[in-house]
């Protein structure tokens, strides 16, 4: 699944329809995280009803295509602090 994800976020990063900063990697990683999220929830409350799904996914997919074509300030600093202490 997250292979999935990786390819179409390339292919659009590709065509020119989100920004070149947006790492394809970490958010197909996201993406994945989040559709496994929707399973434990099933399992804690029973259900997730599709409009719930689809509104989790959408606030996910509306971040990424309402990124400015420049990477914003606050980015550029949260990269730089996870470099500077990288996981142990």
């Amino acid at each position: 699944m997250v292979a999935f994800s990786r390819f179409v976020l390339q292919e659009a990063l590709a065509k020119g329809e989100l920004p070149g900063w947006i790492d394809a990697d970490a958010i197909a990683s996201a993406f994945v995280t989040l559709v496994d999220g929707f399973s434990v929830r099933a399992m804690e409350v029973g259900s997730v009803s599709v409009e719930d799904a689809r509104r989790d996914a959408y606030g996910l997919l509306e971040l990424l295509v309402g990124a400015p074509t420049e990477m914003p300030k606050a980015v550029v600093e949260l990269r730089a602090n996870v470099a500077a202490h990288p996981a142990q």
